[in-house]
């Protein structure tokens, strides 16, 4: 599923207000990009897991 634009927005507004829902909806949607891109620049699956962790 992709967020669009507005989606995106609510949800990020929504984080700064403490929304522990809209957080874990944005961590939900972009961990596997993340984690795969850190993978690719890592070569190594703990490294590219942990660096994703601290970027969340």
């Amino acid at each position: 599923m992709r967020l669009d634009a507005d989606a995106e927005r609510v949800l990020l507004l929504e984080v700064s207000r403490g929304e522990v829902r809209a957080f874990r909806e944005l961590v939900d949607h972009y961990w596997w990009p993340v984690y795969y891109n850190v993978l690719t620049l890592t070569r190594n699956t703990v490294t590219a897991e942990e660096l994703t962790q601290d970027i969340f």
